[in-house]
């Protein structure tokens, strides 16, 4: 069987071929599979640390750590202002070369500027809200860190339209393995917990000192500032930037409602919870990531790969959500017990809410990645303010009633209405594409049922009632022959062999 090239030494000339080859869909996978492979590596990294947080911090302690990255969060997701992804899909129409290198220095200055003027905004913030001085220390020093990553992540963003995925694995790698030693020193050494925020300024310049490595010092860019093309930039860009208000930080502003309008406690037992669900819905972020320089490409030059593709990431995508879901909500008790100890078990129920939003958090990326690769980005803007209203009524109303899982409810409700009015969005794409066909959807209901019956039925703990239910759901998508041929047909020792 013959394999694709290698991604170390797919040279970034070759990338706009890469993008419309016949061997994309087989450099998708591969390249997705790396991504995969090294989000599970990053992820139990991420357990490792939440392990140590959870145990060391406790429960109060773990919230206002846990509500001052979700402040810088929001304030990181309102400076990318739509640039990683109008980036992304830019940098896939552009000729390698000296215009990609203007694109990524006018990124940089952009992103840079706008970084500094939200983290700014986070502390005046902090401040209204009547934060601490451990927790302004805090939004200050993260805030230093997202700055860092802003800068790496642009400087890094031509790795992703290139399919050098292996690279981007790396880069992500070392944040991770940063974090963890850190957050695993800071604990070793009976750290207050001002130093655990300091380690978000390691992480920052650690994964720039590994750049030249990863992109070749010749990639190295500096900021470059050029108002006519910035105004231009700003004007596709800004739509984006709204649209992905919702997906970077609707759990976080739940984070920041739930400390206004419920105690420490419960704060602490939701922030737990949209943790495991934000750690999860990486893997959506990943696909999209992967799929928005190609389905750029195939935007532009043949709509039929554009809606084959979009039709295979959705089932992808609702495969994958569906069988995260439902592990995680049958076993969200042994979870959070595992990561935080018994302190922490009233927040499996608030998991077990929340874990359904995992499917729509998947479909959505999804979704939305099609609607800017095809250039409709005011139409994502209005399908984020559906969810916006949304959100903000039921976190207002549900969140004094019941506290932490008012607030996963409104997680969920939100993401629901915010998937539909998405799905809307796509399906009026020329053309009138759709994402998924009934003979699937009767399969997916036949696997769905299946696993439901027996993580319900089945006797024992929770852990084996979650392993139960992900076993015969990914067992009968299997049989039914639901993963599309072209994930089959990339892994090795399958398809051509």
């Amino acid at each position: 069987m013959s394999s694709a090239p290698r991604d170390t030494v797919t040279p970034p000339g070759d990338a706009v071929d890469v993008l419309s080859g016949e061997d994309v869909s087989r450099r998708v996978v591969r390249g997705g599979a790396v991504r995969f492979a090294g989000f599970g590596l990053v992820n139990l990294l991420g357990v490792a640390s939440a392990l140590i947080l959870l145990r060391y911090l406790g429960v109060v302690d773990y919230g206002r750590y846990g509500t001052v990255l979700a402040l810088i969060a929001i304030a990181s997701g309102l400076a990318d202002a739509g640039l990683t992804v109008v980036g992304s899909r830019e940098l896939a129409l552009r000729p390698a070369g000296e215009s990609r290198r203007r694109l990524v220095g006018l990124m940089m200055a952009l992103r840079l500027l706008l970084a500094a003027v939200f983290i700014l905004a986070a502390f005046v913030v902090g401040v209204a809200a009547g934060y601490d001085d451990v927790m302004l220390a805090g939004v200050a020093l993260a805030g230093a860190g997202a700055i860092l990553l802003a800068a790496q992540v642009t400087i890094a963003l031509p790795l992703s339209v290139e399919l050098r995925n292996a690279r981007l694995t790396v880069s992500e790698l070392v944040k991770q393995v940063i974090l963890v030693a850190g957050i695993a020193l800071c604990a070793l050494l009976g750290a207050d917990l001002v130093w655990f925020f300091a380690v978000q300024v390691a992480v920052g310049l650690g994964s720039l000192a590994v750049l030249p490595i990863l992109v070749g010092r010749e990639a190295i860019v500096r900021p470059r500032w050029d108002t006519s093309e910035i105004k231009e930039f700003a004007r596709k860009a800004l739509p984006i930037a709204a649209a992905l208000v919702l997906t970077v930080a609707y759990v976080r502003l739940l984070v920041v409602l739930s400390s206004v309008l419920t105690d420490e406690y419960e704060t602490g037992l939701f922030v737990t919870s949209a943790r495991i669900v934000e750690m999860l819905g990486g893997v959506a972020l990943l696909i999209s990531g992967v799929i928005l320089p190609v389905a750029a490409v195939a935007a532009r030059d043949d709509r039929g790969r554009l809606e084959y593709v979009l039709a295979r990431t959705t089932e992808v995508s609702l495969i994958l959500g569906t069988l995260i879901a439902l592990v995680f909500a049958f076993g969200a008790r042994p979870v959070v017990t595992l990561l935080g100890g018994s302190e922490f078990a009233a927040a499996g129920p608030v998991l077990r809410i929340q874990a359904p939003a995992v499917i729509t958090i998947f479909l959505v990326q999804a979704w939305a990645a099609f609607l800017v690769a095809d250039d409709h980005r005011r139409d994502l803007l209005r399908c984020v303010l559906i969810g916006l209203g949304v959100l903000a009524v039921s976190a207002v109303v549900l969140i004094p009633i019941a506290d932490a899982r008012g607030a996963a409810i409104a997680a969920v409700v939100a993401d629901v209405a915010y998937a539909l009015s998405v799905f809307i969005a796509v399906r009026r794409l020329p053309g009138r594409p759709s994402p998924l066909n009934w003979s699937f959807l009767g399969r997916f209901g036949i696997a769905l049922a299946a696993a439901l019956a027996v993580g319900l039925a089945v006797p024992g703990t929770d852990a084996v009632a979650a392993a139960a239910a992900g076993a015969v759901f990914l067992a009968a998508c299997v049989i039914q022959r639901m993963v599309p041929v072209d994930v089959w047909s990339a892994m090795p020792g399958v398809g051509r062999a």
